[in-house]
């Protein structure tokens, strides 16, 4: 099977800590890995996507653009990827953004998107391209909506099609360990709703870029979310308690940290490798012994 490279150019609408990481795994993944490295998607069940081709095609970027809200924002951004030609940094200036890319990851607030879609020239900037959406809790639909805010409720096929004709936008959830190219992107696809396969690849292989990728139901987005993004947070704070426990014993902070790294890293080999969590903890908390002691007065 042979895959085309196609070069495209990616801008960030809003670049707060996610969208911030997945440029920075981007970044990475343009010096660690090749074409071969990307699999084509495989639409789930009960969608009306197009069936993978015999040649599906990978995106290259070749242009990356960050447009923030704040110029301190902007600043902070222009030193962090000072070392990066191919990354532009703009201030108050997203619709020229847009404008200038061929796919465009919306990563603001849930309160924001509104706003930022429905800005006077954003609708025909972003005609004939993809927007690729990582606002939690906000479905295509609402996207939709927010693009024709002035077009009117949604409801007609004929004005689904329509839109969707315009541009298409697709949701996805990755975790902030895009930064390391770590992350599970979750994918949506929407019941009834078509994405050319094109599309679908080109999204789907440049989240591939900073992880493992997912095609995902759209209902089930909020307990995917839980696990690749929220599941980051809690795991975090099982570790902080490792670490505290470890520096009031008399380790020093970084060891500790160290090996609490290396533990988790060790967990999820196990895990990945077939191993339940409570296999792994019978292995370690043997009855009588130290960490069996502690198990049982955790529990």
């Amino acid at each position: 099977m042979s895959i085309e490279t196609i070069p495209k150019k990616i801008t960030f609408l809003g670049c707060g800590k996610l969208n911030s990481a997945i440029l920075e795994g981007i970044l990475a993944s343009l010096t660690h890995s090749k074409h071969t490295d990307f699999l084509p998607p495989s639409p789930i069940s009960g969608t009306t996507s197009e069936n993978p081709t015999s040649n599906p095609s990978v995106i290259s970027p070749v242009s990356l653009t960050a447009c923030v809200r704040l110029q301190s924002s902007a600043t902070a951004l222009v030193q962090k990827f000072s070392h990066c030609p191919m990354v532009t940094v703009l201030s108050g200036s997203n619709v020229p953004g847009v404008q200038g890319s061929d796919i465009v990851i919306l990563g603001v607030e849930p309160s924001a998107y509104r706003s930022v879609l429905a800005e006077p020239g954003m609708r025909s900037a972003l005609s004939g391209k993809t927007l690729v959406s990582i606002v939690g809790g906000v479905s295509v639909s609402k996207l939709y909506e927010a693009i024709f805010h002035d077009d009117g409720a949604v409801g007609e096929e004929e004005e689904e099609e329509e839109r969707a004709q315009h541009c298409h936008v697709m949701r996805v959830t990755p975790g902030t360990s895009a930064a390391v190219r770590a992350s599970v992107s979750l994918i949506s696809e929407e019941a009834g709703r078509r994405y050319p396969f094109a599309v679908m690849s080109a999204v789907y292989s440049l989240f591939m870029r900073v992880g493992e990728v997912k095609m995902w139901p759209e209902g089930l987005q909020p307990a995917g979310a839980t696990m690749v993004a929220g599941g980051l947070a809690f795991l975090s704070v099982a570790v902080e308690g490792l670490v505290e426990s470890a520096v009031r014993a008399g380790i020093e902070r970084e060891e500790a940290l160290q090996m609490a790294a290396s533990c988790m890293g060790g967990l999820a080999k196990l895990i990945a490798r077939g191993e339940s969590p409570s296999e792994v903890t019978k292995k370690v908390a043997t009855p009588g012994g130290e960490c069996g002691n502690i198990y049982i007065e955790w529990r």
